[in-house]
């Protein structure tokens, strides 16, 4: 079980207040996820289905194997299993079943992500763009193939980003030259560096990974996503909206009104909402979140 390991002492020490910062010169990091956030599937999840589509399986045998995948998809999301474990796993399953994987199918999937962005998110996007301008930093953060992830940043007019590198050799997973971190910790560090202000930051997502930053106390506000993900699949999101009541917590299911709460945070943290509660951070978490074991 997780909980909140860090203190108000330690955040202190962590990252640099700014509260004492000209508003001008406060500038809010929107942190976005992107498989079932972004974009409606699970990108390889969606690459291994394709390259099933390919082989001269019945149909009830595709959906066994698939049902498979998800499992492990979903144990990665719940944070039951690390992602240098289920990524690995969910290309093992298709070796299973004798299906070798090549680097080129893989790579196919950089059109199809561009493809399968969610209707409004680029409209959103750009919204926000135009409306803060430079006083806000978009930053994608995603356990999927780094390639694919850019793909979509590109799509979308988002310049930073990280990922996964997910390679294969002789038709399996290659863990010599791939690269799967288990956590986006490591990632929001990299990219944010001094910037990294839990009070500035807002995170988009729909998994425990996403979840993880906020829990870890590198974030204020979070916005868990549920636009396409089935509530039965993602727990933790579902536990947390009905056991936490806090004004910096949100679940959407809707584009329209992610865009709306996004709007909101991005405000509040500018000083251009409740005056009474600019730059004021209260981490009121409950002691232990119900993120799964």
């Amino acid at each position: 079980m997780l909980t909140t390991g860090l203190s108000k002492k330690r955040q202190a020490l962590l990252f640099p207040s700014t509260e004492n910062l000209p508003q001008e010169d406060i500038r809010v990091n929107v942190l976005f996820d992107m498989d079932s956030t972004v974009i409606k599937s699970e990108s390889l999840e969606e690459a291994l289905y394709k390259i099933l589509l390919e082989q001269n399986f019945e149909k009830q045998k595709i959906e066994e194997i698939m049902s498979e995948i998800k499992d492990a998809t979903n144990a990665g999301m719940a944070k039951r299993m690390p992602l240098s474990e289920t990524i690995p796993l969910r290309l093992s399953i298709l070796n299973r079943h004798r299906v070798n994987i090549s680097q080129d199918q893989l790579s196919q999937m950089e059109e199809y992500c561009k493809q399968d962005i969610i209707e409004g998110v680029r409209e959103m996007i750009q919204e926000l763009k135009t409306e803060f301008g430079n006083k806000i930093r978009l930053v994608m953060i995603s356990g999927g193939d780094v390639s694919w992830v850019k793909a979509v940043c590109e799509e979308l007019g988002i310049e930073e980003y990280a990922g996964n590198i997910i390679n294969v050799k002789n038709g399996a997973f290659d863990p010599k030259t791939s690269r799967i971190e288990d956590s986006k910790i490591p990632a929001t560090w990299r990219i944010l560096g001094n910037e990294l202000r839990p009070e500035n930051t807002i995170i988009n997502g729909d998994g425990g990974t996403d979840l993880q930053l906020w829990d870890e106390g590198l974030a204020k506000f979070f916005i868990g996503n549920l636009i396409v993900a089935e509530e039965e699949d993602r727990p933790n999101i579902t536990a947390l909206e009905n056991a936490c009541a806090c004004d910096n917590y949100a679940v959407i299911r809707d584009v329209e009104k992610w865009k709306i709460k996004l709007k909101k945070y991005i405000r509040t943290i500018l000083g251009e909402g409740d005056p009474d509660q600019t730059n004021k951070v209260d981490f009121s978490f409950p002691e232990k979140l119900p993120l799964a074991a």
